[in-house]
């Protein structure tokens, strides 16, 4: 191989591969230099940033933040989107990836979990009509009812299933009800028993996060729980919620609140192929971290403040490992 400064040699086998479109054994004929030697070299043009890649993505991501979460938390995949100039392009931003990343990932054959959410409801608007084949939608909780009707579950669930061509199947049920007595009767009846085992079987699972900050609360919307209850919950512990289910932040279901609910177990999102959590708010980081130290999810897609904020959190908090066992 001919001798020449080393970033000239760098830039001019980048030239070739990247330019000119040669490959790796052309090179290295044209070198006078190993496979290995060319590979090394074309490694080194990234490193020196003499070769900088762009993806023309529809939104803006930070990939050393998506690393950071993946490793720590053992994920399958992350995705962190830029911070928006306000909350709600927050929410555009991150439904908008989210609905990328589904576009990707749903395939023939498959079964697709929905709950309710303002970035799940952004997701679908995002979100471009695909013709898949076999595929079905379930809804795997029931309903936070009208008056969060723009977020709800069944909504979701039919327009999602409209955008995939695939059949749709709803619970006829409320998401939480008023006693533990009242669940057991609804879980008692055929049509809600037969959803639900249905609903703990999807591959594929996506839905956001609940908090239980006073002016951003679904279930306070919906008149699904009282400022007394709330606090209870958080005397239990509670940071936030999994489609109603009050999590820790260790992960663990905590508080008589959850004995109410109609929906899947959070260990049924364990199970599925994919299981991902959307969210938009850096309000809600504690019980992202639940969230994730529970393995509810193996994919999570957030906004850099949320991201920064559950690694803090993650770096600062107690976690007892049996919890996430």
């Amino acid at each position: 191989m001919a001798k020449r400064p080393k970033t000239a040699l760098i830039r001019h086998a980048a030239e070739l591969y990247y330019e000119q479109d040669l490959s790796q054994q052309e090179i290295s004929r044209i070198l006078d230099c190993s496979h290995s030697t060319v590979s090394r070299l074309l490694a080194d043009a990234r490193d020196m940033e003499i070769v900088q890649f762009r993806i023309n993505r529809p939104v803006d991501s930070v990939p050393d933040l998506a690393i950071e979460l993946r490793r720590k938390f053992g994920l399958r995949d992350a995705i962190v989107v830029h911070d928006g100039a306000n909350t709600k392009q927050d929410y555009v931003n991150v439904g908008t990836a989210a609905a990328e990343f589904l576009s990707g990932v749903i395939d023939d054959g498959m079964k697709v979990g929905v709950t309710w959410g303002e970035t799940l409801a952004e997701a679908l608007k995002a979100m471009q009509p695909q013709s898949l084949r076999d595929v079905e939608v379930v809804q795997i909780s029931g309903s936070l009812g009208p008056s969060t009707r723009d977020e709800d579950g069944p909504k979701s669930a039919i327009r999602l299933a409209e955008l995939l061509g695939a059949t749709c199947h709803l619970i006829p049920a409320p998401a939480v009800v008023d006693t533990e007595e009242a669940r057991d009767l609804f879980l008692n009846q055929p049509q809600i028993r037969g959803a639900l085992a249905r609903a703990a079987k999807v591959d594929v699972i996506v839905q956001g996060i609940g908090t239980l900050a006073a002016g951003m609360s679904s279930l306070r919307r919906a008149n699904y729980i009282t400022r007394e209850e709330r606090e209870a919950a958080r005397r239990a512990g509670a940071v936030g919620h999994v489609f109603a289910r009050m999590i820790d932040i260790n992960g663990r279901e905590v508080s008589d609140y959850s004995n109410r609910v109609i929906g899947i177990s959070l260990e049924a999102m364990r199970k599925a192929l994919w299981s991902i959590g959307i969210s938009a708010s850096v309000e809600k980081a504690p019980a992202i971290l639940g969230a994730l130290r529970g393995k509810y999810f193996n994919c999570i897609i957030i906004e850099e403040a949320s991201a920064r904020e559950v690694l803090r959190l993650a770096a600062s908090s107690h976690v007892e490992t049996s919890a996430v066992a």
